[in-house]
């Protein structure tokens, strides 16, 4: 059961990647629309918090806030290397700076929502 559950998640992570990469980013969505960004990152911690819930559920030795919080943001400092090398920040440094902590704060919303929804 619990397989199938993280196999599932994965499978969401990914579609929601590969909707983000190749329908959003090449149709300019994030520019034409700044507030998609937003939902994105959301939906991106509440998955990714889902996916070390369900990986806390299949092996029990890693169930703790300080495991689920430490993951997270090392899940989040990698996407967000991914999208300053993608160049999908295009504003100038301080920007760069506040929109960074803006995709860091929402993602951690997304995986507090899943955090409180087990």
């Amino acid at each position: 059961f619990i397989m199938k559950k993280i196999a599932g998640i994965l499978s969401l992570l990914l579609s929601t990647f590969l909707i983000s990469r190749f329908v959003f980013e090449p149709a300019n969505l994030f520019y034409e629309l700044p507030w998609l960004d937003i939902p994105m990152h959301v939906l991106g911690g509440y998955l990714i918090g889902l996916l070390l819930i369900a990986l806390s559920l299949y092996n029990k030795t890693l169930i703790n806030k300080q495991f689920y919080f430490w993951s997270l943001l090392i899940v989040m400092v990698v996407w967000e290397l991914y999208e300053y090398k993608r160049g999908m920040v295009l504003y100038d440094e301080l920007f760069d700076y506040l929109d960074t902590i803006k995709d860091v704060i929402f993602g951690y919303l997304g995986a507090y929502i899943a955090y409180k929804r087990k």
